[in-house]
């Protein structure tokens, strides 16, 4: 309900939000939060009102409050006030009990983690982490995007992320590769200066068009989440010069910082493995993208929001 730092519109509020999820969609799991300690979140409602808000919308398990003794306090407040009715608090943690009971914690609470490896990197789960990422790419802006899985041209793939996260683009670029594009690719960071944008620069003259791969991550505490001012203009300019795709492996929101963006705008929303896969068989391999925004970025991207491209 609260996306990002970004507020729930006041037309859907918490007290509708939790039949939404449980009646109309029939929702039966666990509903587990984001990080409540989120700036805007916190700026808005506070540790403790958050907390409540976000449980009255339908969550069972409330991650990283900002300030747990505030959180503890409010929702004991809540429940002896009977704002929040003890029957929906019984049912969160009958969800939650169950789950343990189903992991078997009641009979055994240690993990082995030598056993890790062998379940979480199962080719199964792989499997199913493949096909969530494939189902979830979403193509807000069509731009180019057609002429860039019809045709095998030389391509500049200029990839963005921190300095934490040095492998952004890698699988990326071999996936493409590995599919027949001819890919050059060059990395930017925060602290890059005017050498590395010039060098970038440099690399997109050389090729016909461009894939931009950006990966903005929120950050605790934050109460938005942006692109470098020199990698927003190396973008805006790269655009109104050769068919460019931009691709966001973060934040769903960096149309709002390219004004006049004419380009494909698609959405991975994840930087992990599986995402980088999808959007290579997506741009190059003809797979379909049929992701539906679920927020709105824009009068012009409203919720529900899709463009459609079918399999070649």
């Amino acid at each position: 309900c609260l996306d990002n730092g970004r507020s729930l519109p006041a037309t859907l509020s918490p007290q509708i939000m939790g039949p939404i999820l449980r009646d109309s969609l029939g929702f039966e799991g666990i509903v587990v939060t984001d990080a409540l300690a989120m700036g805007a979140i916190v700026n808005e409602y506070g540790a403790g009102e958050s907390a409540v808000q976000a449980f009255l919308a339908g969550s069972d398990l409330l991650l990283m409050p900002d300030d747990i003794g505030q959180a503890y306090n409010a929702m004991i407040e809540a429940v002896e006030s009977g704002r929040i009715p003890m029957e929906r608090l019984d049912r969160s943690v009958e969800r939650l009990m169950a789950l343990k009971q189903q992991a078997g914690l009641f009979a055994k609470r240690e993990v082995d983690l030598d056993s890790i490896p062998a379940i979480v990197g199962r080719r199964a789960h792989q499997e199913v982490a493949n096909e969530m990422a494939r189902r979830s790419l979403t193509l807000v802006q069509r731009g180019p995007i057609d002429e860039m899985r019809s045709t095998r041209k030389r391509t500049a793939l200029i990839i963005y992320g921190t300095e934490s996260n040095l492998t952004i683009g890698s699988r990326l670029t071999a996936e493409l590769r590995a599919l027949g594009e001819g890919v050059q690719p060059f990395r930017l960071y925060p602290a890059s200066g005017r050498a590395s944008y010039d060098s970038a620069q440099s690399v997109i003259k050389r090729n016909s068009r461009v894939i931009i791969a950006a990966s903005v991550r929120p950050a605790a505490g934050r109460g938005h989440i942006d692109l470098p001012e020199a990698m927003a203009r190396l973008i805006t300019r790269t655009d109104r010069r050769k068919p460019t795709i931009l691709v966001s492996f973060g934040s769903p929101y960096l149309l709002s910082q390219l004004r006049g963006f004419r380009g494909s705008y698609l959405l991975a929303w994840q930087t992990v493995p599986a995402a980088e896969r999808a959007v290579a068989a997506a741009l190059a391999g003809g797979a379909p993208i049929q992701g539906v925004l679920p927020i709105t970025l824009s009068d012009q991207f409203p919720r529900g929001h899709s463009v459609q491209v079918p399999p070649q």
